[in-house]
């Protein structure tokens, strides 16, 4: 009694338990990433801005893809608001984050000439426009300059709904935010195979100089990350694991390996000639193969030699192994992550095509489908190359022999996709070893996903140490 009380704004009802029901606000206070925002406080501070006659803030989206936007509608002489839309977000932006906190700064800033109404006279918030990529403040556009800058900010345009993301916007004015980045975190993780922070992200909030922080951590190197013999892990005093990629040509895919191994286990990814600038791409699997013993030679002169292949790599690691033991060297370890023989019968129906792509195809995919939009100029010559090889690689598959090997095979199929499942028996005319099979819980191209990368890891290790005990 004669405490003193709080309006809250909340609206509630009881129920006949006694528990309280939130209904919602009496107010415009909205709450996005736990922050409760004022909605009218943002919109006074936009009217103070002397090109602004009026201002209308709103939430869209929906959980972690809530922003916040700014309408407003330009006074007669504002030449700034003029200027153009971009102008217009960085001039408000600017205005408002020396007066406000970050979380209540809007990510995109709408020019209109004037408010939707309702047929009562007052705003139709459902009417507001969506903002387009101009309306959310970045600095000018610069592309990219590298070809894995250029892989970033595809993801970037991904997360955040945008197109166009410069080597120079930052994370957080283009419409990100600590939940955004922690998804865009995941993303790199789970298509580039690179770990970093959020503390990270908040120190290179840019493109540039994420890139460069990657580089300088010691993660990988651009020219690194297109060279054919790619280090994944080069410290350790095993027998290297030689990784042989999908059908797009790149080994980044087997990075999340490393941590699930032994720590004396070195690892390697091999990749397509002609990703980089070294040649062209190989005319027969068999020349590809030979080209790839050069490389691992380079690392390791003679066997025992491990080798793992990944759909389409697996039939390169099966003619590695037959090239290798004709040389007289030792196989110590033949693994293969669902890839089979290649049967013209067999082949998916058109509606199921998409399934059986590595995650490097579905990275392409994903920048040009994504957003909707094109690849633009810059990454241009990457994704041809990459395309090229692609279509390559599915042609030679085609016209392949597969030789008669002793050697004994570990074989992890996918399985949840019933449609495309496929018998281990495939390998047995080519195979005369035992063919040790683990079936894994996923789709295809969901193999190299952190959590199935984890339970193939630990079986590696253990055939691996294995092994190593038998070679002392």
């Amino acid at each position: 009694p004669n405490a003193r009380m709080y309006k809250s704004g909340d609206l509630v009802r009881y129920l006949p338990d006694g528990n309280i029901v939130f209904i919602g606000r009496n107010d415009d206070q909205v709450k996005i990433r736990g922050f409760r925002i004022e909605l009218g406080e943002i919109e006074a501070r936009l009217r103070e801005h002397p090109s602004v006659a009026e201002a209308v803030v709103a939430v869209l989206g929906e959980d972690i893809n809530k922003r916040l936007v700014a309408y407003v509608m330009a006074r007669s002489n504002a030449e700034s608001v003029e200027e153009g839309e971009s102008q217009l977000a960085v001039t408000l932006r600017s205005h408002l984050t020396t007066r406000l906190p970050d979380y209540m700064v809007p990510a995109a800033f709408v020019s209109m000439d004037e408010f939707p109404l309702n047929v009562n006279g007052k705003l139709d918030r459902s009417s507001l426009p969506v903002p387009g990529d101009d309306n959310f403040a970045r600095q000018g556009y610069e592309p990219p300059q590298s070809r894995f800058e250029s892989l970033l900010s595809f993801i970037w345009e991904d997360v955040l709904n945008v197109s166009k993301v410069g080597r120079h916007n930052d994370f957080f004015t283009i419409g990100g935010h600590s939940l955004l980045a922690l998804k865009m975190i995941s993303r790199v993780r789970q298509l580039l195979g690179f770990e970093m922070s959020i503390r990270t992200v908040f120190e290179a909030p840019t493109i540039a100089k994420l890139a460069l922080r990657l580089g300088e951590s010691g993660m990988a190197q651009e020219e690194e990350s297109y060279r054919m013999l790619f280090p994944i892990k080069t410290h350790g005093s095993w027998a290297p694991l030689f990784c042989i990629h999908p059908v797009m040509g790149l080994s980044w895919c087997f990075m999340g390996l490393s941590k699930h191994l032994p720590p004396e286990q070195p690892l390697y990814g091999l990749q397509a000639r002609g990703i980089y600038s070294e040649g062209g791409p190989a005319s027969t699997l068999d020349e590809m193969a030979l080209d790839y013993i050069d490389q691992i030679r380079r690392v390791q002169p003679h066997g025992p030699y491990h080798l793992l292949g990944y759909s389409f790599g697996g039939t390169v690691a099966h003619l590695m192994a037959s090239h290798l033991s004709k040389q007289g060297e030792r196989i110590g370890l033949l693994a293969l992550m669902d890839s089979f023989p290649f049967d013209c019968t067999r082949m998916p129906p058109p509606e199921l095509q998409d399934q059986d792509q590595d995650e490097e195809e579905a990275l392409l995919i994903l920048s040009i489908r994504g957003n909707g939009d094109a690849i633009p100029d810059h990454a241009k010559p990457f994704f041809e190359r990459a395309s090229l090889i692609r279509k390559n690689n599915r042609q030679l598959v085609r016209t392949c022999v597969l030789p008669v090997i002793s050697t004994n095979v570990v074989l992890f199929r996918a399985v949840e996709n019933t449609a495309l499942l496929r018998s281990a028996d495939k390998w047995k005319p080519f195979v005369l070893g035992e063919i040790d099979t683990y079936d894994i819980h996923c789709k295809h191209n969901s193999m190299v996903k952190p959590e199935h990368l984890a339970t193939i890891g630990q079986i590696l290790a253990r055939k691996l140490d294995e092994l190593h005990d038998l070679d002392k």
